[in-house]
């Protein structure tokens, strides 16, 4: 897939990070190759393409909504907090860097839900990083 060097950047940028919930599961790097996804991201078009049922709802955030109770310090963070939110700043800004107009998709009815991380790559595939949340 033509979006090699960006999902490699990716997965780079996930190793061994989780998403903090009830369930702490990790990230995982994707891609949707362009002629899949068309003129654009849409709901319809995640749930489709993630395999999702088609009246599961979907929620709409910036990666910057997303991203900043993740990437905040807080005074009581010891050393393992802190290199957690430098990674997650550091997934940030590679998402930044990486893809263009970036958004977060969650998906799912009831607390487990799908988070897509998602934008266009230089390469004209989408690509970004997904995991499930456990928000009761």
């Amino acid at each position: 897939m033509a979006t090699d060097p960006t999902i490699t950047a990716l997965k780079a940028a996930v190793k061994g990070l989780t998403y903090e919930s009830e369930s702490d599961e990790p990230f995982v790097a994707f891609a949707w190759r362009a002629a899949d996804v068309g003129d654009g991201l849409s709901q319809k078009k995640v749930r489709t393409l993630g395999g999702h049922g088609a009246k599961e709802p979907v929620e709409e955030q910036t990666p910057d909504e997303f991203f900043a109770p993740l990437v905040r310090s807080e005074d009581w963070h010891g050393a393992e907090e802190k290199e957690v939110v430098e990674r997650y700043r550091k997934l940030a800004e590679t998402i930044g860097t990486l893809l263009e107009h970036p958004r977060v998709y969650k998906v799912g009815d009831g607390p487990e839900k799908t988070i897509y991380v998602v934008g266009k790559a230089k390469s004209g595939d989408w690509a970004g990083v997904k995991t499930t949340a456990i928000e009761t």
